[in-house]
């Protein structure tokens, strides 16, 4: 099972309502209204919720990595012409799988599709 998660405004509603199906904890940043949001302060909130980002913008890691913020841990899926499919898909197989800890501040999961990485 997936941990609590924010969903960023670069997640198509229908991945947040098979996310929400399956019983997975989203908050969505679209529905809180958070457009005027700075991935900083998404993070920020994500954290303070302690809940994980999902998302397909590779800024999170930046400001993680080598900014020092505090995060809960990010779910990236390279974007690229993903589909909705495509994504739903990925999030079955990362919730199948452990996580796997970077470091304390980021956490991922190797995924692979036809695609390769996502």
């Amino acid at each position: 099972m997936l941990p609590p998660l924010v969903a960023d405004l670069d997640i198509a509603v229908a991945v947040i309502r098979f996310l929400r199906n399956e019983g997975v904890d989203v908050v969505s940043v679209r529905e809180e209204n958070w457009y005027n949001y700075e991935d900083r302060d998404i993070l920020r909130e994500a954290h303070e919720m302690n809940r994980f980002v999902l998302t397909h913008d590779s800024d999170y890691g930046e400001l993680v990595i080598h900014q020092g913020e505090n995060t809960c841990g990010i779910i990236y899926m390279r974007s690229g012409s993903r589909q909705s499919k495509e994504v739903i898909v990925a999030c079955k197989t990362f919730s199948a799988q452990k996580l796997i800890g970077h470091d304390d501040r980021l956490l991922s999961a190797n995924l692979t599709n036809r695609h390769g990485y996502i």
